[in-house]
């Protein structure tokens, strides 16, 4: 069945086993890792593949593996991320309730199972990328994903070594390229970032003094520490008062006559780029001389496209005919970064 996904990049900057303020892993590396996960998860059932718990106040959510399947320079990922519930229920809201008296309902969990919804990964290791692949969702999961693959590393693959604790469990003693080495500390990293073309943001830095009006859409929870923090910064930034009160969620879209600094211009960038992850967060730029909008997201690579996989219902897709799809597509794909 011919579907519509939404495809974007992310670099893969560090996948391995680090010494203490080096650059290069001193072992591991992208392909070795998927092998090795694929590995580890045959035959476990889902709820044995759980790996972290974020932290409180992130944004990630707690995820599964569901699929790992390889094809040469070519891998596809599902994980299941856990939403929110409560003593075996999830909630849901009455649509047209009135504002300010809302109807909430409490709904049944089926007994064993994990509500959520499927996020899916394109890896591609000779590249040092991969892509989040969108169907019906709006969250493309590459918060979880990363933590994920790091605690995947930090815990679970070859390169483990563990030895009996004090207390008569199990614990790390640390980590080896083979088996016959001596354990010993490394720091186990899986980092990403968002793949940027090249230019775009530099000439906003360019021509941070032209800056004379910015555009913000977003959807916060202000009721989340870091976010409210963040976007404080902003409103302080912009020169506007901040809000005395704050819903759980609230949806913005605004803009401002501003004169920004490069350092200023540049914070903006950084912070959007490290944090980015929905469709609706965005940052636009009206340059003195310029006809058009700058978009910090235009310098993303991603693009729809339409690619004929399988469903196995009506919120999973099937892992395997996703890779086909990919593979088959792939340098139409490509041609976006």
């Amino acid at each position: 069945m011919i579907e519509k996904a939404k495809i974007g990049f992310y670099n893969i900057s560090a996948c391995g086993y680090f010494k203490r303020n080096e650059d290069a892993p001193a072992f591991g590396g992208i392909q070795p890792t998927l092998a090795q996960l694929a590995q580890w998860s045959n035959g476990k059932v889902l709820e044995d593949t759980k790996l972290f718990e974020p932290q409180e106040g992130s944004d990630a959510l707690p995820c599964y593996l569901v699929d790992v399947q390889g094809a040469g320079d070519s891998w596809v990922i599902t994980t299941w991320n856990q939403t929110p519930s409560h003593s075996g229920k999830v909630a849901s809201i009455q649509a047209d309730s009135s504002v300010g008296s809302a109807t909430v309902f409490m709904n049944d969990i089926k007994k064993g199972s994990i509500p959520g919804f499927a996020t899916y990964f394109w890896v591609i290791p000779s590249l040092s990328k991969f892509a989040t692949v969108r169907f019906q969702h709006a969250a493309a999961g590459q918060r979880s994903f990363q933590l994920y693959m790091e605690a995947f590393l930090q815990g679970c693959s070859a390169h483990v070594r563990h030895g009996p604790s004090s207390d008569g469990g199990i614990e790390i003693l640390g980590y080896s390229k083979t088996p016959a080495d001596d354990p010993k500390h490394y720091f186990p990293r899986f980092r990403t970032e968002v793949y940027e073309k090249p230019g775009e943001h530099q000439f906003l830095l360019d021509h941070a003094a032209r800056i004379h009006r910015i555009y913000r859409k977003t959807a916060i929870d202000l009721g989340t520490h870091e976010k409210l923090a963040g976007f404080q910064k902003v409103l302080g930034v912009l020169g506007l008062r901040q809000p005395q009160q704050h819903s759980e969620k609230v949806h913005i879209r605004f803009d401002a006559d501003v004169h920004l600094s490069r350092d200023e211009v540049k914070a903006i960038i950084h912070d959007w780029t490290r944090e980015h992850e929905r469709e609706w967060d965005d940052y636009g730029f009206d340059i003195t001389g310029q006809e058009k909008v700058f978009w910090l997201s235009r310098s993303f690579a991603r693009d729809e496209f339409d690619l004929n996989v399988t469903r196995t219902g009506e919120e999973l897709v099937e892992a395997g005919s996703l890779l086909e799809a990919l593979n088959e597509n792939r340098r139409r794909i490509l041609d976006i970064l």
